[in-house]
């Protein structure tokens, strides 16, 4: 899954995401994502992961995931109002 973060950059980048699990051994979990209405912005992409949340890096990033890079970073959840910021793994299909 790909969504397009306004974290660090104000015209948006494409970032990977994955969850986050508090497997010491494999910490890589399943993200996904699920319309939801929101009562102050109607209805929102929710992209949830992990017991720790979603970790997300740059697509231009080529490094594996890792709490010791300064490139990636952890959210607990993410809400996305545009449809058009998340690419989903399988969307070919849809």
């Amino acid at each position: 899954m790909q969504v397009r973060s306004f974290e660090r950059r104000a015209e948006g980048e494409w970032c990977w995401v994955t969850g986050w699990s508090d497997d010491s051994v494999q910490p890589c979990c399943p993200a996904y994502g699920q319309m939801v209405e929101d009562s102050g912005a109607g209805l929102t992409n929710l992209i949830f992961g992990g017991i720790w949340g979603v970790r997300l890096k740059p697509v231009s990033l080529l490094e594996d995931w890792s709490l010791e890079s300064t490139n990636q970073w952890g959210e607990p959840y993410l809400s996305l109002a545009d449809s058009r910021d998340v690419k989903y793994a399988d969307e070919e299909q849809r």
